[in-house]
């Protein structure tokens, strides 16, 4: 069975993101060296850096709201493709519906 290669590209989305993700990245290595421009799987021109998986955990557990990134991932010869497994998904139109009702009951229920 032959191994996969994965490619992992991050692209910030800001100022903030930007300042911050390449202030990780010289750290351990040439900023410069590691910019990326390329077309994403859906024909959209994208700039970013090339980096490893381990830098990907690490920007994962950001918790700083001002910062957004998205992360592109290539398997072998591929197109690179949005990856989203870190991102959280959109709750449904029904539970937030129901998240509004709730939040309504209880402040009716605090009132009284």
């Amino acid at each position: 069975m032959s191994e996969s290669k994965y490619q992992w590209v991050v692209v910030p989305e800001g100022d903030f993101s930007n300042e911050a993700i390449a202030a990780e990245l010289s750290k351990t290595c040439d900023v410069a060296g590691n910019e990326i421009s390329f077309i994403d799987n859906k024909g959209k021109s994208r700039k970013g850096y090339i980096v490893f998986y381990e830098f990907i955990t690490m920007l994962s557990k950001q918790i700083s709201p001002d910062f957004k990134c998205k992360i592109f991932v290539k398997e072998g010869g591929g197109a690179f493709r949005e990856w989203t497994l870190y991102k959280k998904k959109k709750a449904s139109k029904k539970i937030r519906e129901a998240r509004k009702v709730i939040e309504r009951l209880n402040r009716k229920k605090e009132r009284h």
